[in-house]
């Protein structure tokens, strides 16, 4: 019973928080339930609900839209990652609002999502557990701020992570001649430097990406955007 009257708090916060918004759910597997739920607990408004599991149908129906939204996004999709997404969104001019929800397992989504400057950042955890890190973040989202959900702090800090170090023009071009498989010495040779400072060059390109290897640049850089 408890556990009931906590779910059912935690649904009317949700409902309050967002009762003036438009919302996109796009979560796999596709929850019928959640969709049931937000239906039920938001009507009488004309604002928008979308609901999809794939990243092609969300990103289509954005594509079409001129207002800003809500969206609720899982780590994985029917047709890919959830960062792919958020990727696509960060592109649009419309600053919608993300609450990307991850399980933890995977340190270059949680990473991917940090670099992007993803507006909430859940986890998977807090959602079994009622544990009001959802609420928390949009609450944070109206207050025009980022958040990072507690149970991911002890990992950033393990990992020490960059999060607002932009990369330098001469960084991406290494990193772009790192993704055409050319070694140190070859990239030394296009950019006209020694190879001594390609290495420094790396080094720090790894630091700010937060990954310790070439092919997790190379990775990095592409989901979120920095390299095609």
């Amino acid at each position: 019973m408890k556990n009931n009257n906590l779910l059912f708090q935690r649904i009317q916060e949700l409902t309050s928080l967002l009762k003036e918004n438009n919302i996109i759910v796009c979560l796999y597997p596709f929850s019928f339930a959640i969709q049931e739920l937000i239906k039920t607990n938001m009507k009488g408004n004309n604002l928008k609900r979308f609901f999809s599991s794939s990243i092609k149908e969300t990103a289509k129906y954005l594509s079409l839209e001129e207002n800003e939204h809500f969206i609720f996004l899982s780590e994985n999709l029917k047709d890919g990652k959830g960062t792919k997404l958020l990727m696509d969104i960060k592109k649009f001019q419309i600053k919608h609002k993300v609450i990307i929800i991850l399980n933890g397992k995977d340190i270059n989504n949680l990473n991917v999502a940090i670099q992007l400057k993803t507006n909430a950042i859940v986890h998977e955890q807090s959602l079994e557990e009622n544990n009001g890190a959802l609420i928390d973040g949009i609450r944070a989202i109206k207050l025009g701020k980022i958040y990072l959900d507690p149970k991911f702090q002890k990992i950033i800090t393990t990992r020490e992570f960059n999060v607002d170090i932009p990369l330098t023009n001469r960084q991406i071009e290494v990193i772009n001649l790192l993704k055409e498989g050319l070694t140190n010495q070859e990239i030394a040779g296009k950019l006209l430097i020694s190879q001594h400072t390609v290495r420094d060059h790396l080094k720090e390109i790894m630091r700010r990406l937060n990954t310790n290897s070439r092919l997790g640049v190379i990775n990095i850089a592409s989901r979120i955007g920095i390299i095609d």
